[in-house]
């Protein structure tokens, strides 16, 4: 797919491949398509958000893009989506999707989306808020009670009680949470709208000390991730 002006292309590997353990292996040679090493950091990572997605019921498809004349071999984005192994490929829409940044040889960012993060409820409310303009955090509140939110603002104790530190450390490493909160606005001069989401900030805590931090965002229907930064910790 050649996107006029910009010169680029979608190389559509459609990997599909379980969403188990290791033992689960691609169609084709992964090196064929990605840098080794980044996809199975990639899988790790995804493995340590969505365990529940993990098993022989699911598959997942690797979409890879790059431009023409850049590197074939290690393409940045990596796309995903993650489908039900019995669905009809043609026809269902993924339960979720994923894209994947790395920059410099680390990991920048990741954002998912679909029914299993609950991103089409999250739009609704945001779309409330816009319209009325005026909302409160009680509006907020009473906006997520109606839609059966597990983590409203009031939870906060519920929600760090699940947190999986020691699971998300199989991709970041020896990690610490520095903060947890609760954050949400209507837009303001600059007209965007940050829908109600949990941040969970982390520090790297290996042998090189705080040098890499990750904000986690969390969405609070269900308590699954929609987002992931990685950045240089503040000196």
């Amino acid at each position: 797919m050649f996107e006029f002006g910009r010169f680029s292309a979608v190389a559509v590997a459609c990997v599909a491949v379980a969403t188990g353990g290791d033992s689960a292996r691609p169609l084709v040679d992964q090196e064929l398509w990605f840098d080794e090493i980044t996809t199975q950091w990639a899988q790790r990572l995804f493995n340590s958000l969505f365990p529940d997605l993990s098993g022989p019921q699911f598959t997942v498809q690797f979409d890879i893009e790059s431009r023409v004349d850049g590197s074939w071999v290690s393409p940045n984005p990596i796309l995903l989506a993650v489908r039900k192994t019995e669905a009809d490929h043609g026809n269902a829409q993924p339960v979720l999707k994923g894209h994947m940044l790395f920059r410099g040889g680390d990991f920048e960012s990741v954002s998912f989306e679909g029914e299993y993060v609950s991103t089409s409820v999250l739009a609704k409310i945001e779309s409330a808020a816009k319209s009325a303009q005026s909302w409160t955090l009680e509006d907020v509140r009473r906006g997520l009670n109606d839609y059966g939110a597990r983590f409203g603002p009031d939870d906060e104790a519920a929600f760090v009680s699940r947190l999986d530190i020691d699971r998300w450390s199989l991709a970041f490493g020896p990690i610490a949470v520095s903060e947890v909160r609760f954050v949400w606005h209507l837009p303001e001069a600059s007209g965007e709208f940050t829908a109600p989401v949990w941040i969970v900030r982390l520090i790297s805590t290996g042998a090189l000390g705080a040098h890499r931090c990750y904000s986690v965002m969390i969405e609070p229907i269900q308590g699954r991730p929609i987002a992931v930064r990685g950045h240089d910790c503040p000196v």
